[in-house]
């Protein structure tokens, strides 16, 4: 994982430390703040992350979707 965050033990008005596998980009999703929390305590009661079950979403989006270019480079 790497920190993307400079200085990120400082605390700092409006400053979050985010760590992240190597090679992963982050993408920002924007709802209802009562769609998030919903979808946090799903993701809790079931021990998940939040953005594990986002990217298997996307991932069966993808499919169903046919998007060759991605489906091929990560199966390269």
């Amino acid at each position: 994982m790497k920190l993307l965050a400079p200085n990120c033990g400082k605390v700092r008005k409006r400053f979050v430390c985010i760590y992240m596998a190597k090679g992963q980009e982050a993408v920002r999703v924007y709802m209802s703040p009562e769609k998030k929390r919903a979808f946090k305590a799903a993701c809790a009661a079931k021990g998940l992350e939040m953005s594990e079950v986002a990217n298997n979403l996307i991932d069966e989006w993808l499919k169903e979707n046919a998007v060759a270019s991605v489906q091929q480079s990560q199966a390269g």
